[in-house]
C-alpha cells in the first residue's frame, strides 16, 4: 500500500545477530506479544515489524525465505492469529509452498488437523486442488490423517479433486479407508464416492481401498467398502485380492466378511435367474424354462422385493408357480397377443407341465409357498379363474388347504370366483377339505358359504359352487362379523333359488340343528339391515 511499514506499526522488532536466519529475541514463537525490552505488539503488528526489519535487509531471497519461515511456524503451532496477521489480505501468501515440502498452508493444517485454520484458508479461496512435492493434496492429508472434520469440509467445496492420485497411485479414497474414523466415516465414504470417488481404484502396485483396509486388520470399513460397490474380487499386481491378504495376516473376522459376501453375492445371481424363470414364463418359452430349471432353479423359488417378473405380478415373493397360473389363465389371448403357437411362445400349459415336472424328479419343490400376501399358487389359480391349470396343479397333489393368506383366507374361500373351474374338481377340493375348514370363517368372519351367495348375486354363473358348496355340508347359519348368516345374505338379495338351496342343506343336518332354522322365513322379504352393494356388502 506504500509508506513506511516500520513508521506505521511502530517500532521493529529487537534482531540480533547477523545473516539470513530471523532470530527473534527470546524462543517463544511470533504470536506471544511480550518481547525482552518492554515492547508489547499486537499479532500484525508483529507481523509487520519483521516486514518492515527484513525490508531493510538486502537480499529478496532472505524476506521469502524468512516470511515463509514464519507462516508455517505459525501454522505448525495452531496459531491463526499470527497467521492472519502476517498474511493479512494477501492471495499470493496463502499459496506460498514450504520449499522442503512443497506443501502450501492449507495442506499443512489438514495434514495436522487443525479445523479452524483450514476454515480460514478455505474461507480465504485456497487452492484445494494443489498437490506437494508428493503429490498430495490437503484431501489426501486429511483423509490420511483421520480428520473427517475436514473431510467434510473439503468435499463440501465447489472445486475438489477426489480422484487426484499422488506419486504412489493412491486417491485419498485409499488412505480414507486405512485411517481411523470416528460416526462420520460412513457417510464421508458415500459422499467421498457421490463427489465422484472410484471405490475399485488400484494405486501403482494394483491394489484398492479395500485393499487397504484389509492390510490395516478394519472389518467395518471393509463392510462399508462392500456396501459401496468395492470388488471383493479385485487383485493387486501380485494376483492378491483382498480376501487373500486378510487369510496371509490371519485377520479371521475378515475372512468370515468376506466369506459371507461371496455367499450373498451367490444368493443374487440366484435372484436374477428367479426373475429370469418368471419372464421365460410370463413369455411361453418352454426351452428358456427348461435351461433354467436344469440350472438349479425351482418353481417355487421366491422373489425377493420387489418381485418383479415383468408386467404381470409385482408381489413380492412371488414364485415362477404362480406367475404361471395367471398367465395360464389367458393363454387364448396371450396366444393371439404373441402372434400364435408358431411364435414358439406362448405356451403356458407346456410351462406348468415343466414347473411340475421338476417335483416329480424329487427336487425340493414346496407347492404351498406363499408370496407376500400370504397367498399360495393354488389361491393365485383360483382367484384367477384359471380352470385348466388349477385342476393340473389338484391333480399334482400336495395341496395344504389349510394354509391361510394375510387376510385369514384359505383356498377354499378363493373358490366362489373358479366358475370355470369343473364341477368334479370343485368337488373334489370341497372333498378333500375338513368339516372345520368347510366352516372356516376369513378375518371378516365370511365362510365360503357367505362369499359363494355374495358371488351368486353378481352371476348366476357361480351356482354350480354354491350347489356344491351346499351338498358338501357347509354350516349356512354361522354368522360373519355384521352378525349375519349366509341364509340372511340370501334373504337380502332376494334370491329365493339360493336360500331353498341353503334350507335343504340345512335341514340336511343334524335334527336339532334343523330345528333352529325351521322358524326361518321360506321366501325372501326386503333387506332389513340396510341396502347392500353389488357384492352383497352393506354400504
Amino acid at each position: 500500500g506504500g509508506g513506511n511499514r516500520s513508521s506505521r506499526y511502530g517500532s521493529p522488532l529487537n534482531i540480533s545477530g547477523s545473516g539470513s536466519g530471523l532470530n527473534v529475541s527470546g524462543s517463544s514463537p511470533l504470536s506471544k506479544a511480550n518481547r525482552p525490552g518492554g515492547s508489547t505488539f499486537s499479532p500484525r503488528q508483529l507481523a509487520h515489524s519483521v516486514v518492515a526489519t527484513l525490508k531493510g535487509r538486502t537480499g529478496t531471497a532472505s524476506l521469502e525465505a524468512e516470511l515463509l519461515a514464519t507462516i508455517f511456524r505459525a501454522v505448525d503451532s495452531d496459531d491463526l492469529a499470527t497467521f492472519q496477521g502476517i498474511v493479512g489480505n494477501s492471495k499470493r501468501l496463502v499459496e506460498r509452498r514450504d520449499p522442503a515440502t512443497g506443501e502450501t498452508p492449507l495442506i499443512r493444517a489438514a495434514s495436522l488437523g487443525y479445523l479452524k485454520f483450514v476454515d480460514e484458508l478455505l474461507r480465504r479461496d485456497a487452492d484445494t486442488f494443489v498437490s506437494d512435492k508428493n503429490g498430495w493434496t490437503a484431501l489426501h492429508a486429511a483423509s490420511h490423517g483421520g480428520h473427517d472434520e475436514i473431510v467434510l469440509r473439503l468435499l463440501r467445496q465447489a472445486h475438489i479433486d477426489v480422484m487426484a492420485r499422488n506419486d504412489d497411485g493412491n486417491t485419498p479414497m485409499h488412505y480414507f479407508a486405512r485411517s481411523n474414523h470416528g460416526s462420520l466415516g460412513a457417510s464421508l465414504l458415500r459422499l467421498m464416492q457421490n463427489c465422484g470417488a472410484d471405490v475399485n481404484a488400484r494405486n501403482n502396485t494394483g491394489e484398492t481401498p479395500l485393499h487397504a483396509a484389509v492390510w490395516r486388520g478394519k472389518p467395518d470399513m471393509c463392510v462399508e467398502l462392500i456396501k459401496i460397490g468395492a470388488k471383493v474380487t479385485s487383485r493387486n499386481d501380485k494376483g492378491e485380492s483382498p480376501e487373500k491378504v486378510a487369510r496371509q495376516l490371519h485377520l479371521d473376522a475378515i475372512v468370515g466378511l468376506f466369506e459371507q459376501e461371496r455367499e450373498a453375492t451367490k444368493a443374487a445371481l440366484m435372484s436374477d435367474e428367479r426373475r429370469a424363470l418368471c419372464r421365460a414364463v410370463v413369455a411361453g418359452d418352454q426351452p428358456a424354462v427348461r435351461d433354467l430349471l436344469a440350472r438349479g432353479v425351482t418353481a417355487t423359488d421366491r422373489l425377493p422385493p420387489p418381485g418383479d417378473a415383468g408386467s404381470t405380478l409385482v408381489v413380492p415373493g412371488t414364485t415362477a408357480l404362480h406367475v404361471c397360473m395367471v398367465v395360464a389363465a389367458a393363454e387364448k389371448e396371450a396366444r393371439r397377443v404373441l402372434d400364435g403357437p408358431s411364435s414358439g411362445l406362448g405356451n403356458f400349459m407346456g410351462c406348468l407341465e415343466l414347473l411340475l415336472s421338476q417335483r416329480s424328479e424329487s427336487t425340493p419343490c414346496n407347492l404351498n409357498v406363499q408370496d407376500a400376501l400370504g397367498r399360495t399358487a393354488l389361491m393365485v389359480g383360483l382367484r384367477e379363474n384359471a380352470a385348466g391349470p388349477v385342476a393340473r396343479l389338484w391333480r399334482e397333489g400336495g395341496m395344504n388347504l389349510s394354509v391361510r393368506d394375510n387376510q385369514g383366507a384359505t383356498a377354499l374361500h378363493y373358490l366362489p370366483k373358479a366358475t370355470r373351474l369343473p364341477g368334479v374338481v370343485v368337488s373334489s377340493i370341497l372333498g378333500a377339505a375338513s368339516d372345520e375348514l368347510v366352516d372356516m370363517g376369513n378375518n371378516d368372519g365370511d365362510t365360503v358359504t357367505h362369499l359363494a351367495v355374495r358371488a351368486y348375486s353378481v352371476a348366476r354363473s357361480h351356482r354350480h359352487i354354491l350347489e356344491a358348496i351346499s351338498e358338501r355340508g357347509a354350516d349356512a347359519s354361522l354368522l360373519d362379523g355384521t352378525g349375519r348368516s349366509a341364509l340372511d345374505l340370501a334373504i337380502e338379495l332376494k334370491l329365493d333359488d339360493a336360500l331353498q338351496l341353503l334350507r335343504a342343506a340345512v335341514m340336511a343336518r343334524p335334527p336339532d340343528f334343523r330345528a333352529e332354522v325351521a322358524a326361518a322365513p321360506a321366501s325372501t322379504t326386503p333387506a332389513a339391515a340396510g341396502p347392500v352393494n353389488g357384492e352383497g356388502k352393506h354400504e
